[in-house]
């Protein structure tokens, strides 16, 4: 059995390691595609190894992007897919406690904490996995100092549940 969960963890490292690779285009809309098929296929693998791999390898052309979504000229033309990039990207870091501690993680937590103040956004994204990394990140007392007070996170919460009831009526 032990071989059979080896042989299974080999091929997820070695997919994972593929998806590496295609995040290293030069064309950001390949960036994303090869973000997605990550987050989406590791999202559930608890690995320290692969997640600081994530976040080393991470495609510098799409961080700038998630960093303009908070520059002024940037906010009234802002891309709604881009800031949902970013929650899932920030979710999928934060989804476990292995990259906490992490300097480059942290600059996501920035990134994201700029983002969730401003209030002329609509935001779609799943609040349970956003508040458990919120929460993740709350339990570290150096993250303690960040800009992360109730307010944004009530809006948060506010904006969800006002787009839910929306859809209902």
């Amino acid at each position: 059995m032990d071989s059979v969960n080896d042989k299974t963890k080999s091929s997820k490292i070695n997919e994972f390691y593929n998806y590496i690779q295609k995040m290293q285009s030069s064309n950001v809309s390949n960036q994303i595609c090869g973000i997605i098929h990550i987050i989406g296929h590791f999202s559930r693998i608890h690995d320290p190894e692969l997640d600081h791999v994530f976040v080393k390898n991470f495609p510098q052309p799409l961080l700038a992007q998630f960093n303009m979504l908070n520059d002024d000229q940037m906010k009234a033309n802002y891309d709604e897919n881009l800031v949902g990039h970013l929650f899932s990207v920030f979710t999928f870091i934060y989804r476990n406690h292995n990259l906490v501690n992490d300097s480059t993680a942290r600059s996501f937590l920035i990134i994201f904490l700029k983002c969730i103040k401003n209030k002329e956004r609509t935001l779609t994204f799943d609040i349970a996995k956003l508040i458990d990394s919120i929460m993740i990140c709350l339990n570290i007392e150096e993250h303690k100092v960040y800009d992360l007070n109730a307010s944004h996170v009530n809006r948060l919460c506010y904006a969800k549940i006002k787009e839910n009831f929306n859809q209902i009526w």
